[in-house]
């Protein structure tokens, strides 16, 4: 049975792994058990989510690796640093049967490219194939999420060896003196591994959590390096409870996976890659998961809101008319418990961070999805939200997933057809999306001044008719509150007066809420960034329509294109993440 990839509406965890080539035998069963134990707790902590181990398969602790691996239901993605017959020149009989098997057995193989090497070179240099190392050492720093080293922990300057390995995921570096912008501290699960080669005596198998190396963390600020540590191994932490989160979201929502899909190509007879196609589904998991988010913050916020003006009126009516009710002094902290409690409800399933998080990642999707179709095979990851890291590492860490495990399906050319689709399903799309939510925001904006000028305007209405109808005799007092009235009556002697003197209140609390509402979206500055995003695809469009012809120039034009949008996207995610759903804040 030929394996294959997880299904397209999930994300995969990848886990690279490295490790000694000469095991001692009598450690290969006590290796094994610790390897499981660290596949066991990653399922554990992510029951949803795919697994996928990315390897080098060489002899040793790359294959025992994949062994465990495999029996733990873990997929197998195998990244081969040179052709695979030469590869295979380095190993033993028995490791070439295995690797073979492996292979066999691997959902994807990747053959990563020579830089600058002849095959020639690779059969009769060491340092030719040292190189080789080398890279696939970058390749699994830069793609995996974690690292599995069987290592004694001992350093060498060997290119490409484990111990380099080790370092760059560690240091978030891709050589020895520099940091790397793509790159952040990782964890290492190091299942500490006696070698055959090794000093005696042996050292104690035991699996060690590491973190960032001492001196990155120097390198990061000021702050001691046990504070940094845990402050990395939350953000760790973070990345596999958001992928986790996603993960568990789309498999509750599998059952409703057909209804009101959300297309990114209208047209059906247009033919999609299997890249293309799993972007699309990907990208419609985000968007039913982000529209479904969105719909509970907005009820929370809404319940928050209607709690404290109910609670705000509960008070005034306490004090104003019924204050000698002792059990009513009880009301006002009630309203606020509760809305503490929405709120708490509300960060406890999440719904702002999924709204956002899924939001930003539907959108990258987006702009993945059409890249491809125009022949543009470059990953989104590498220019989105590079100024903001931590807490939303996961988004880029998902986008570089998805690029890595479909390298294989990447289109290798473009047709104007396929231009034409992505000039009519996403650039003018785009640009008529912006122009429509531009209009609405800027009048939620110009309703938000209106809405707090009539509250105002209201108010001081009310506080004037109210003693002008008392003072002035007419035909009102003949209704029966006005009855109970005397213009020398002091004020709030009677409830008539206490109830009207709450009411005062109302139409500007109400417009407050209003425009909280308003400014918690934050949808002055978003029609701004709309209404430049607007004409930004525009422009492009009437540009693409002159130069279909011309592919290369076309695809310069959507590169740039999407380069804006992702930064839009990334503006947007971080207004909001900015203005979290709040009930009490500080000045």
């Amino acid at each position: 049975m030929t394996p294959e990839l997880p299904s397209p509406s999930l994300i995969p965890f990848l886990v690279a792994v490295t490790g000694h080539r000469d095991l001692r035998p009598q450690d290969l069963d006590h290796l094994r058990q610790e390897v499981r134990a660290i596949f066991s707790g990653m399922r554990r902590r992510m029951p949803n989510t795919p697994l996928i181990l990315l390897t080098g398969l060489a002899e040793g602790a790359d294959q025992l690796v994949a062994e465990v691996a495999l029996e733990q239901n873990v997929l197998l993605a195998a990244a081969i640093p040179m052709p695979v017959d030469i590869y295979k020149e380095q190993m033993t009989v028995e490791a070439q049967q295995k690797l073979d098997g492996l292979l066999a057995l691997s959902v994807l193989q990747i053959i990563l490219p020579l830089e600058g090497q002849t095959v020639q070179e690779l059969r009769t240099s060491e340092a030719a194939r040292a190189e080789c190392y080398e890279a696939l050492a970058r390749f699994l720093s830069r793609y995996g999420q974690s690292l599995i080293a069987l290592w004694d922990g001992k350093s060498s300057q060997k290119r490409g060896g484990t111990s380099s390995i080790v370092h760059y995921v560690r240091s978030g570096a891709l050589d020895q003196s520099a940091e790397d912008a793509e790159l952040r501290c990782g964890v290492v699960y190091q299942v500490v591994t006696p070698r055959m080669s090794g000093s005696t005596p042996a050292p104690t198998i035991t699996t060690v959590e590491l973190g960032c190396e001492p001196n990155q963390l120097a390198s990061v600020n000021r702050r001691d390096s046990s504070s940094q540590e845990a402050a990395q191994n939350l953000r760790f932490t973070q990345v596999e409870m958001n992928f986790e989160r996603f993960n568990r979201d789309a498999a509750r929502s599998a059952n409703r996976a057909l209804e009101g899909r959300s297309r990114l190509i209208a047209d059906e007879t247009v033919a999609l890659s299997p890249f293309q196609k799993r972007l699309e589904s990907l990208y419609e998991q985000a968007d039913r998961i982000s529209l479904g988010a969105n719909s509970g913050r907005k009820f929370f916020l809404g319940a928050i809101l209607f709690t404290a003006i109910v609670g705000t009126l509960f008070y005034g009516i306490h004090g104003e008319m019924f204050g000698t009710h002792v059990w009513l002094w009880f009301s006002f902290p009630f309203f606020v418990i509760a809305a503490l409690l929405l709120h708490r409800m509300a960060r406890a399933k999440h719904v702002e961070e999924t709204y956002l998080d899924t939001r930003a990642l539907a959108e990258a999707l987006r702009v993945q999805f059409f890249w491809t179709m125009a022949g543009i095979n470059e990953p989104v990851d590498k220019y989105y939200l590079m100024e903001r890291r931590t807490e939303l590492d996961w988004i880029r860490i998902a986008l570089k997933n998805v690029w890595l495990l479909h390298q294989d399906t990447l289109p290798t050319a473009t047709s104007q057809l396929c231009l034409t689709a992505v000039l009519d399903n996403w650039v003018k799309n785009q640009a008529k999306w912006y122009r429509v939510k531009a209009d609405r925001q800027s009048r939620s904006v110009h309703r938000r001044e209106k809405v707090s000028q009539y509250g105002l305007l209201l108010a001081v209405l009310w506080s004037i008719l109210v003693p002008v109808s008392i003072l002035v005799p007419g035909p009102w007092h003949s209704i029966a509150p006005w009855k109970s009235l005397e213009p020398d009556q002091q004020f709030g002697s009677d409830w008539v007066y206490q109830a009207l003197h709450i009411a005062l209140a109302v139409p500007a609390l109400l417009a407050g809420a209003y425009r909280l509402w308003v400014e918690q979206a934050g949808y002055e500055e978003q029609s701004r960034d709309y209404r430049s995003m607007e004409r930004e695809f525009s422009i492009k469009a009437r540009e693409l329509e002159k130069r279909l012809d011309d592919v290369a120039a076309s695809q310069g034009l959507l590169l740039n294109l999407g380069i804006e949008a992702l930064k839009e996207n990334g503006r947007w995610l971080l207004l909001h993440r900015e203005r979290p759903l709040e009930v009490l804040s500080s000045p």
